[in-house]
């Protein structure tokens, strides 16, 4: 009872100090010495289970890890790239890519997300089908340029599950170049997408 009241003050303290940033559940692992202390805040519903026991009580985290594995979304446009790297539910980093296509090369992109100037809103019917062009000519070449990099990431960062997010042509020529397995292809533009919207369509 006494190291029961030890970890329930604790517990509180953890929750009184989250309150302002709660998401939609806790996973707490703990022992009155602080040997364990594991508590984390997840964007996910649980199930509200108690245990009292020598053995910490695992399979709920199991089954949220088979749910939500180490992921990484791909969003891909004709001439833009977006990874999400997830796990959990939760965007753990994400990188944008943009090919300039004046060199052909890609380049990672710092900062906030911009409209793409190269093609965007002001761009004249004759550019849009100059670019269109070209894109029907290099696509495949684009694509293989890029995927190696992707194929690293989804190595580097352990990635147990890859989507691939976008429209039709741009998504198949970017699985075709990829080394790595692409589990799901989902054929909608989302690239413009809020992060959590695009999960909620991943995993939803």
């Amino acid at each position: 009872m006494e190291n029961f009241q030890l970890i329930k003050q604790k517990v509180k303290k953890f929750v009184r100090g989250n309150e302002q940033n709660f998401r939609r559940g806790i996973v707490l692992f703990a022992t009155a010495d602080e040997d364990v202390w594991f508590a984390d805040r997840v964007q996910l519903r649980l199930k509200t289970e108690f245990y009292w026991q020598e053995t910490p009580e695992l399979e709920q985290l199991k089954e949220l890890n088979e749910k939500y594995p180490k992921s990484g979304i791909i969003l891909v446009q004709q001439n833009e790239i977006k990874v999400i790297d997830s796990y959990l539910n939760e965007i753990e980093e994400t990188v944008s890519y943009e090919l300039d296509i004046n060199t052909d090369d890609w380049r990672q992109k710092l900062g906030p997300r911009k409209a793409n100037t190269q093609m965007g809103p002001g761009a004249t019917n004759l550019q849009v089908d100059n670019f269109q062009a070209r894109y029907q000519a290099n696509k495949q070449r684009w694509f293989k340029s890029i995927a190696p990099k992707l194929d690293k990431r989804a190595k580097d960062q352990k990635w147990d599950k890859i989507y691939v997010v976008g429209e039709v042509d741009s998504s198949y020529e970017l699985e075709e170049q990829m080394n790595k397995p692409v589990d799901k292809v989902i054929h909608k533009n989302m690239l413009d997408h809020e992060e959590s919207k695009v999960l909620d369509e991943v995993f939803g």
